[in-house]
């Protein structure tokens, strides 16, 4: 009986020794490497992110509104009938609203890229 126990106690000595001098350091050292690996994809994907709203942003067309749209024919007419300085005073005015519009949409786009990325790193 002694013999039994001896060997229990043994091979109990044997398995925790093994345990925690084998397989938990193999364990840690996995787990360590596969965070490692996360870490490297998911700034590889934020990465992506980011290029892939650039592009979006430099290919996004702006749609003036109407009444810049209005000034522009009503600028083209003038000059047609050769009322110069009044198509030439009405064209710097629908180039400064231009701008305006134009910061607006940056603006909107910078916004809608920091909610997405908020969002992203969220998940």
């Amino acid at each position: 009986m002694r013999a039994l126990e001896a060997a229990h106690k043994a091979e109990t000595k044997e398995l925790i020794n093994k345990w925690n001098n084998v397989i938990i350091p193999n364990f840690e050292n996995e787990v360590a490497l596969i965070e490692i690996e996360l870490k490297k994809r998911h700034q590889n994907e934020l990465e992506q992110f980011r290029e892939a709203v650039e592009r979006e942003q430099s290919e996004a067309i702006i749609h003036f509104s109407g009444e810049i749209l209005n000034m522009k024919k009503k600028s083209e007419v003038l000059g047609t009938q050769g009322y110069y300085k009044e198509a030439k005073a009405l064209k710097r005015r629908m180039r400064e609203q231009e701008q305006v519009e134009r910061e607006k949409h940056e603006q909107a786009s910078k916004e809608k890229f920091i909610n997405r990325s908020q969002l992203l790193l969220t998940k």
